[in-house]
This record gives structure tokens, C-alpha cells and sequence, in this order.
């Protein structure tokens, strides 16, 4: 099985007025049911269709929603499961993620999962962070490729295996002209391994 990952996303916005310049929205993807205040809990995000209102991790509400298009698999509960404080990422973030796979494992193949950001203003750049841990202590590469599509795109690749500190940071993405940015994972060249 070749597994995709997405753990924790957190977005920076640019180019907006002075007043709503860097304000940065958390969500941590998997199973944690209580997070520190400033995240987002996207706890049953893994099955296309479902949805979050997203607020800034200063806890200030926002007309920006999450959806998921494409399914994940699961959640993957073997991740970090220690603080990583240089990033500022809780254990509940980075302990569990969600997962897809390429060969059937569970209920099907997952090959490729997507969810959009809606509600953005088309005219403002957005980048997007990401991070994910599988602790497997077996070498393979789950290198995961996270392309992140608006009217601008950016894509960036990331291995979760026995990460406890790496993350990758998106190129700045202006939305559509609906105010939306789509986010797609799936396997990155790199990946070779054969199971989660």
C-alpha cells in the first residue's frame, strides 16, 4: 500500500490590508477531539462532502469553509507523538493524519484525495503549510505531494516517515474567481512504500 498523508494545514494570508495581513488559520486532521484553543478540528474531514467553518488561530471567525471533494482512506494514528514546539504544533496535531492508499487496503483505493478552501477573496495570495508524521521506523518513502490550485498553483512534497519537525510551505495562491483553493494529495515521485 502507497499512502498519501495530510496532518496539520495551516494557512498565512498576504497581500490583504494591514489590518487582516498574517493571520493564519490551523486545522489538525485525524482524530483529536480536544485541541488547544487557535486550531481547527477537522475531525470527520476524511470522507468527501463534509465540511468546517474555519476561524484564525487567534479564535476570530471567518466566511472561509472547508470541504472535502475527494476522499481519504482513514486516519492514521501512528504519527508523532510528541510536541513539536519549535513548529508550535500540539501532540494532537501531530499524532494521527489522514490517509489515502494505491493498492486496495480497507474499504478501497484512495489514490488521490482533495479538499478546497472557499470563501477567499480572489484578489489576495494565500500559502499553505503542511505536515504530517507516519512514526515506522522502516526507511520507506511515503513522499506525499501536496498541490495546492487557484488561478495561481503551487505544489511542494513532503515524506511523513518518522518526521518529528519537517513541514513544507506553499508557493503564495490567489483562489479562483469563486474564492476558491483546491487542495489535492497524492503520492510524490519519491514514494515507494509498499505499505503504511
Amino acid at each position: 500500500m502507497k499512502n498519501l498523508f495530510v496532518g496539520v494545514l495551516s494557512v498565512v494570508m498576504s497581500a490583504l490590508p494591514a489590518y487582516e495581513q498574517n493571520k493564519t488559520i490551523q486545522v489538525d486532521f485525524g482524530n483529536s477531539q480536544s485541541l488547544p484553543s487557535g486550531w481547527n478540528n477537522g475531525q470527520g474531514m476524511a470522507k468527501a462532502g463534509a465540511s468546517i467553518s474555519l476561524s484564525t488561530s487567534a479564535g476570530e471567525s471567518t466566511n472561509y469553509h472547508l470541504v472535502t471533494r475527494t476522499s481519504f482512506n482513514a486516519v492514521n494514528g501512528n504519527g508523532n507523538n510528541v510536541p513539536v514546539d519549535s513548529l508550535g504544533l500540539p501532540v494532537q496535531a501531530t499524532m494521527d493524519s489522514f490517509f489515502g492508499n494505491t493498492v486496495p487496503f480497507g474499504d478501497g483505493i484512495y489514490s488521490q484525495a482533495a479538499m478546497e478552501v472557499q470563501g477567499l477573496n480572489p484578489n489576495v495570495g494565500y500559502s499553505f503549510n503542511f505536515f504530517a508524521s507516519r512514526m515506522a521506523g522502516d526507511g520507506a518513502n511515503r513522499e506525499t505531494q501536496y498541490s495546492v490550485i487557484g488561478a495561481t498553483s503551487s505544489t511542494v512534497y513532503l515524506n511523513p516517515t518518522d518526521n518529528t519537525s519537517k513541514t513544507v510551505t506553499s508557493g503564495t495562491v490567489k483562489p479562483n474567481s469563486s474564492g476558491v483553493i483546491r487542495i489535492e494529495s497524492k503520492n510524490g515521485p519519491n514514494s515507494n512504500a509498499p505499505y503504511g
